[in-house]
């Protein structure tokens, strides 16, 4: 579970979470429901429904000098 992931709290239930922290070594994570804001749960209670890796979506690019604008 990262930052990002959307979840919820198993199959039968259909509120979705933001994931917006999860702690290194507890085992909890802090997400946004829609419906009551940011709630800490435990990892364990939550079924990750989409994941994406932030590295390869948003990769940190330095320009080259032909592609800076003058």
């Amino acid at each position: 579970m990262v930052l990002g992931d959307l979840v919820s709290l198993g199959k039968h239930d259909n509120a979705i979470g933001l994931v917006v922290y999860k702690h290194p070594t507890k085992g909890v994570a802090q997400v946004y429901w829609s419906d009551v804001g940011f709630a800490w749960e435990s990892c364990a209670r939550l079924k990750i429904i989409s994941s994406f890796d932030r590295c390869e979506v948003f990769q940190v690019h330095e320009p080259h000098d032909d592609e800076l604008l003058t």
